[in-house]
């Protein structure tokens, strides 16, 4: 069957340098396929997929160099390679490039968000025990927010070298993932980021895929998750009334109480 593909531009030094190698293999054979594998006594074969006939062979011929390389499946292949799709050009982009459908790349090759996950839960892990403090311990000089505290106001550092948020004092998504945010184990904290939750929340029912919900709100709403989490883990009670407050009755805190009557008044909660 006749295949037709684009590649880009950034890819054609690559294709030339292979293209260079494939015409000192083939030398003057006739050959009409563009991927070959040269065999014993210099036959010539069309590579005929990424199965694991070929890449046990490969192994095989790398083991025999004394090259031991970790056994990676070809469909561990193949989610690598929608991983760096998704990272770089977003699940729509690699869906095409990977010749199935968009269901089936969130569906079944996820590892990019999955990915993305642990990264984020990672960092979360590094930086909780010095991003949660005791009721009544502000550092020096530090400053209230929307979402805690911040004691660097102005100089914003990511919690980790990869996050998905990146920390930006304009914005409170951003106070979530930066390295100078702190948050309290008591009923201030605790009610701004709840609020906070509940404000995200509604605005994330507008989102018009799965792609843009996660790049708007998912990584910030697991964020929170994850604190409130960390907070449970000092007072229970605490947080399990708060947060009903806040659900039930709508005792949200003073800044994002406004913050909603202003989503009201633009239709967008």
């Amino acid at each position: 069957m006749e295949v037709t593909f684009t590649v880009s531009l950034a890819f054609m030094p690559k294709l030339k340098a292979y293209l260079a190698l494939r015409k000192y293999l083939v030398q003057d054979a006739d050959c009409d396929t563009l991927f070959v594998v040269v065999g014993h006594h210099a036959q010539l074969r069309r590579l005929t997929g990424l199965s694991s006939q070929f890449l046990d062979r490969l192994y095989s011929r790398l083991g025999t160099l004394g090259i031991v390389l970790p056994r990676i499946s070809a469909r561990q292949w193949r989610a690598a390679k929608q991983d760096w799709a998704v990272s770089n050009h977003g699940p729509v982009v690699a869906a095409r490039l990977m010749g199935h459908s968009l269901a089936t790349a969130l569906r079944s090759y996820s590892n990019g968000t999955d990915t993305a996950h642990k990264a984020e839960m990672g960092a979360f892990l590094a930086s909780v025990e010095k991003t949660v403090l005791k009721a009544g311990n502000y550092p020096a000089g530090s400053i209230r927010s929307a979402v805690g505290v911040c004691i660097e106001f102005h100089k914003p550092a990511p919690i980790a070298a990869s996050v998905t948020v990146q920390p930006d004092c304009r914005s409170t998504e951003g106070c979530l993932f930066c390295d100078q945010y702190r948050v309290h184990a008591d009923a201030t904290d605790i009610r701004k980021l709840l609020s906070c939750r509940h404000c995200v929340r509604l605005v994330s029912g507008r989102a018009g895929s799965f792609e843009q919900y996660e790049s708007s709100f998912g990584a910030a709403l697991r964020r929170v998750d994850f604190l409130l989490d960390e907070l449970r883990k000092r007072d229970a009670a605490l947080v399990g009334q708060i947060e009903h407050g806040v659900e039930i009755n709508g005792n949200l805190d003073a800044f994002w109480s406004t913050k909603l009557d202003q989503l009201y008044e633009l239709g967008v909660a």
